[in-house]
């Protein structure tokens, strides 16, 4: 007993004393990736990079893609306002071998601010403009449980930016680890591991480290710290309960900003809607809605 509350004090130390060594870099290239959009985690602050698993798991935590025990599931989620569509699809279903998690994300601006720089008589002209911006992803990760406590992940992925004729692309890849001891669990996930350079600019690294408990059963609780670009770390807080079997609320804080949401659970199917305030990766009074399907 001893023994294994050394072993999960020391993976959370060693967890949280890495954090501020990530020295990140600030820049807008391939920002649309890390905008949250599962409605779950909206709901809860942020905080999920513990609690994520199954489909959806590869925008948070890929070794929750391990935590399904379901053959097949689909993961739908997104928002529309304004002139700026979101939309992601993920996947999860199993092999014989290791579960197998794709997954696509679409963001469509109707108009962006950006610089065009011109060659004319052999001088470099800049200017502004406002265009149509496209970014797509593809993701396609897996997980392996290790034992009764460690499950790791990971995944890789190919981003890709359009404004008008020009585009940029670039290959990336995420990690992370899951503990579970008792009725806690520790996540932690490292998304842009390699910090990929796409034509437009380097995509950041982001570090995730969360601590998750569930209580009764029917409540789930979670804290998280995230380090992204030259940002001061960001500190993440959420509640999800269940009021029946079939409907729960969540309520949140996303660094000081205010979130919540709601789920219906049914048989195969979970619908999620969640609304987090305007700031940073999120659009003015910003929601979020989630559809999943399970095949047992």
């Amino acid at each position: 007993m001893q023994k294994k509350n050394k072993i999960l004090c020391w993976i959370i130390g060693v967890l949280l004393l890495a954090v501020p060594n990530f020295a990140l870099e600030e820049g807008a290239t391939a920002a649309f990736t890390r905008l949250n959009f599962h409605p779950q985690a909206i709901g809860m602050g942020g905080a999920f990079t513990a609690l994520v698993e199954g489909a959806g798991a590869l925008s948070w935590n890929p070794a929750g893609i391990a935590k399904s025990d379901n053959k097949t599931e689909w993961f739908v989620s997104g928002t529309q306002q304004y002139e700026t569509t979101y939309l992601r699809i993920d996947t999860v279903f199993k092999t014989a071998f290791l579960p197998i998690s794709l997954g696509y994300l679409y963001a469509n601006f109707g108009s962006v601010s950006h610089t065009l720089t011109s060659n004319v008589t052999n001088r470099l002209i800049e200017s502004a403009a406002n265009s149509g911006y496209l970014g797509q992803s593809l993701y396609i990760g897996t997980a392996k449980k290790m034992g009764p406590i460690f499950t790791v992940g990971a995944s890789v992925g190919y981003v890709l930016e359009n404004i008008e004729s020009d585009s940029a692309g670039a290959f990336g890849m995420d990690i992370g680890m899951l503990a579970d001891y008792k009725t806690y669990r520790v996540g932690a996930s490292v998304k842009n591991a390699l910090e990929p350079n796409s034509e437009w600019g380097q995509i950041p690294r982001i570090m995730q480290v969360g601590v998750a408990r569930k209580w009764w059963g029917r409540v789930d609780q979670s804290v998280e710290v995230r380090m992204r670009e030259s940002r001061e770390s960001t500190f993440h807080a959420g509640i999800t309960a269940f009021v029946t079997s079939h409907l729960s609320v969540q309520v949140g804080s996303d660094d000081g900003q205010f979130t919540i949401g709601t789920g219906v659970h049914l048989s195969n199917i979970d619908a999620y809607l969640s609304w987090k305030r305007e700031g940073f990766d999120a659009i003015s009074d910003a929601y979020r809605v989630g559809i999943r399907f399970r095949s047992i």
